[in-house]
């Protein structure tokens, strides 16, 4: 992790189903609800893997994590990122 920086990525997909979610969370005791209901929104046979943003002050990153692994099978890639302003703790 850097600040100040970016970083791009690349990816291709050949015959894919693409699928979006979201869940609001009001308060950090929200996040493992709302990481299940994330899983429970995205759930297929074929999911292979999710990609989570989310708010990085507001939400337990780990909570949200554990709810989404709750409810998806083990072989499911989760990766994602939490976005924040560094270490002044702020906003986001």
């Amino acid at each position: 992790m850097l600040d100040g920086s970016v970083t791009g990525a690349v990816v291709v997909f050949d015959g894919v189903r693409l699928a979006m979610a979201h869940a609001r969370v009001e308060a950090q005791s929200d996040a493992y609800a709302a990481g299940m209901g994330l899983a429970h929104q995205l759930s297929h046979p074929a999911l292979k893997g999710m990609f989570v943003l989310s708010d990085g002050l507001s939400v337990n990153g780990s909570e949200l994590v554990r709810g989404i692994n709750s409810v998806v099978p083990q072989d499911t890639v989760v990766t994602g990122g939490l976005a924040g302003d560094g270490d002044r703790f702020e906003r986001t």
